[in-house]
C-alpha cells in the first residue's frame, strides 16, 4: 500500500469516527436541551409541575422532533432507531422475557449496592445525592404519571439516546466494544450522581448485550423498564417483610437473572440472514 493511499484511508477513517461521535453527542445533547428548556419555561411561568410530568412532556416533545427529523431526511424513524424485530413473530415472547430478567437483575444489583454501602466507607454526600434523586422521581406526582414517565417513556427515550442511532454509528466506525463502553459511560454520567452512575453503567452493559444479541432496540427498552421497576419494589419489600427473607429472595432472584440472561442469549443467537444491497434491513420488519 502506498503512503498516499494509507494517508487517505486514515483520513477517511478519522472523518467517519468523527461523524459517529458527533452523531452520538448530538442525539444525547438534543434530549437534555429539551429537558433544560422545558424546565426553564416552567420556572419562568411559575408553574407547579411534578418531575414525572416534566419527564413525560419533554419525552413527547423529543419523540416528535426525532420523527420530524427522520421524515425530513426521508428516513423511516423506526428503522433509523433500530425498532425492528425478526420476521419470525414468535420471537416477540423474547421482549417480556428481557423485562423479567432485567427486573431480577435490578433487584440483585440494588440489593448489592445497598449491602456495599452499609459495609464500605461510602461518603455521606454520595448517599444523600442518591436519596434526593430517588425521592424527586418517585415521591412527587400522581402514581400514573410516575408509571408512564419512569416505566414507559424514559426507557424508550434513554434507549434511543444511548443505544439507538448514535450507538449504531459509533459501532459501525469504532467497533462494538468501543460503542458499548462509550455509551455505557455516557449513560452513567447522565444519571447525575456516583451511586446511581455505578449501577447505571452495569445495567447499560447488560442492555447493550441484550440488544446486540437480539438486533432490536425493543429488547433493550423492555429490559430497561424491568430494571427501573426493580428499585421501588425492593424498597417496598424491605419495608413490609423481614430482612432475612428479603435477603434470601434477592440471592434467589440473582441466580434466576444470571441463568435467564445466559439462556436468553443462546435463544436469541440466531443465524444471521443474508442482506441485499437494496435493503440493509433485509431479514427484519419495522414495527409500522
Amino acid at each position: 500500500m502506498s503512503r498516499k493511499k494509507y494517508k487517505n484511508e486514515t483520513a477517511e477513517k478519522a472523518i467517519e469516527v468523527g461523524k459517529a461521535l458527533l452523531t452520538l453527542f448530538l442525539v444525547f445533547l438534543s434530549y437534555y436541551v429539551v429537558q433544560g428548556f422545558l424546565g426553564w419555561a416552567i420556572e419562568a411561568a411559575d408553574l407547579n409541575i411534578s418531575t414525572s410530568v416534566k419527564l413525560i412532556i419533554s419525552a413527547l416533545i423529543w419523540f416528535g422532533a426525532v420523527v420530524i427529523s427522520a421524515l425530513a431526511r426521508k428516513k423511516n424513524p423506526l428503522e433509523e432507531n433500530r425498532f425492528i424485530i425478526k420476521k419470525d413473530k414468535k420471537q416477540l415472547w423474547i421482549l417480556p422475557l428481557c423485562g423479567v430478567l432485567a427486573f431480577c437483575l435490578g433487584v440483585a444489583m440494588n440489593y448489592l449496592v445497598g449491602f456495599l454501602v452499609d459495609i464500605l466507607p461510602v461518603p455521606e454526600k454520595w448517599i444523600q445525592a442518591n436519596q434526593e434523586s430517588v425521592t424527586t422521581l418517585y415521591d412527587h406526582g400522581a402514581p400514573i404519571a410516575v408509571f408512564v414517565a419512569l416505566y414507559v417513556l424514559v426507557p424508550i427515550a434513554e434507549e434511543m439516546i444511548f443505544r439507538g442511532k448514535g450507538y449504531a454509528a459509533v459501532e459501525k466506525s469504532c467497533g462494538t466494544a468501543v460503542a458499548v463502553v462509550m455509551t455505557s459511560l455516557l449513560f452513567a454520567v447522565a444519571h447525575g450522581n456516583i451511586l446511581q452512575g455505578i449501577y447505571a453503567f452495569a445495567a447499560a452493559l447488560v442492555f447493550s448485550l441484550i440488544i446486540a444479541r437480539s438486533g432490536s432496540l425493543l429488547t433493550g427498552i423492555f429490559a430497561h423498564a424491568g430494571f427501573n421497576i426493580s428499585g421501588p419494589l425492593l424498597m417496598a419489600m424491605f419495608k413490609s417483610a423481614d430482612e432475612v427473607y428479603v435477603t434470601v429472595g434477592c440471592f434467589a432472584v440473582t441466580a434466576i437473572a444470571l441463568f435467564g440472561i445466559l439462556a436468553a442469549g443462546s435463544l436469541t443467537d440466531n443465524e444471521p440472514e443474508e442482506e441485499t444491497e437494496d435493503d440493509e434491513f433485509s431479514g427484519y420488519d419495522s414495527l409500522d
